[in-house]
């Protein structure tokens, strides 16, 4: 009962902000209010991009449904089933424990086979990673820069 007065009344203060003209101050306010839940997500290291973001079904009439595979997903995917890497040493690629990369695999393998059974499009999109070749370029950023 106390969330639900509590959510009522955050509901009910950003309608105030909202009615009086006080909107850039809302996502400010939501921030505040609505704190994160749990552990920060680790990003994961993606070592090659897809060279296209979607595969569409042919023969299909209509718009079909999406599956939206996150950037993470198709680098565990690629790593374990395309060039057939040991799971321990995916996961050490990616920065990740080998417990996680199995997650992702599962939940990607689940998508990917949804997409396929039920002709829908495959989507890769979004994720929380961090490119490859960005993240040595940082490193040799910080390694050359010149100690204060």
């Amino acid at each position: 009962m106390e969330l639900h007065l509590k959510s009522l009344d955050i509901f009910l203060k950003v309608n105030i902000m909202e009615a009086s003209g006080i909107t850039s101050t809302y996502s400010q306010f939501t921030a505040q209010t609505m704190k994160q839940k749990g552990r920060p997500r680790k990003k994961k290291i993606i070592h090659q991009q897809p060279s296209i973001d979607h595969f569409s079904p042919k023969g299909r009439p209509g718009r079909p449904d999406e599956a939206v595979v996150a950037m993470e997903e198709y680098e565990a995917i690629r790593l374990y089933d395309y060039l057939g890497m040991h799971q321990k040493r995916a996961a050490e690629m990616m920065g990740i424990s080998q417990q996680s990369f199995s997650r992702i695999v599962r939940k990607a393998r689940k998508k990917v086979s949804d997409a396929l059974v039920n002709a829908k499009i495959i989507r890769i999109d979004g994720g929380d990673f961090v490119d490859k070749r960005s993240l040595d370029i940082a490193n040799k950023l910080r390694r050359s820069a010149p100690v204060a």
